[in-house]
């Protein structure tokens, strides 16, 4: 049903899902996590088709399989000063979604892919994030056939084991923005078969 729960201020370590609210039958409400600190387990926050609104601030995701996991969500997400260390799949996870992504001061370290919004219609801005990677194989910024707008701005992505930014077959459009890519195995930005405008500074 409708909730606006506040999640805020403990640690949680070894949970098959830490945060969840279904996952695959979600409450529609409004949720807001804050100064929380996940540390291994399967997911940190799991929030399939979820159409309530979210806002995550000020956590700490560490060792995890998935870190924030909202596969097909409707609901806008807003995700300020988190940080992401060893996760064996993405950081962030919002394909195939309609929801609206804004992802402001995060930091990956030793992720898969970074932030993952294959199939996506929804748009996204990152700002002011560091990606920093070192596995081989997994990519920044993963966007293949998604149709939202992205603006990325102030932001470094450096080692990714593949592409950077991999916007292969999309159809919005990009800004990309004093965006500093470093080190990429394969191509920094891959925008092929790609429709939509782009503005690289």
């Amino acid at each position: 049903g409708d909730v606006t729960p506040t999640i805020s201020g403990f640690t949680l370590t070894g949970w098959q899902f830490a945060i969840s609210t279904g996952p695959f039958n979600p409450s529609d409400g409004d949720y807001t996590v804050r100064n929380m600190t996940i540390n291994s387990g399967n997911v940190g926050i799991i929030a399939f088709n979820s159409t309530g609104n979210w806002t995550l601030k000020n956590n700490a995701i560490n060792d995890v399989g998935t870190g924030i996991d909202m596969y097909n969500a409707s609901g806008n997400l807003r995700i300020v000063n988190t940080t992401y260390r060893s996760t064996t799949n993405p950081a962030i996870e919002v394909g195939d979604s309609s929801a609206n992504v804004v992802i402001e001061e995060n930091s990956m370290q030793n992720t898969d892919v970074a932030i993952d919004r294959s199939g996506a219609s929804g748009d996204t801005t990152v700002t002011s994030t560091t990606i920093l990677q070192s596995k081989k194989g997994e990519r920044g910024i993963k966007a293949a056939e998604s149709s939202g707008n992205w603006t990325v701005n102030d932001t470094i992505i450096t080692g990714s084991g593949a592409d950077a930014v991999f916007a292969e077959n999309t159809s919005g459009d990009w800004t990309i923005d004093n965006v500093t890519i470093q080190d990429s195995e394969d191509m920094g930005i891959e925008m092929d078969d790609s429709s939509g405008d782009w503005v690289i500074n």
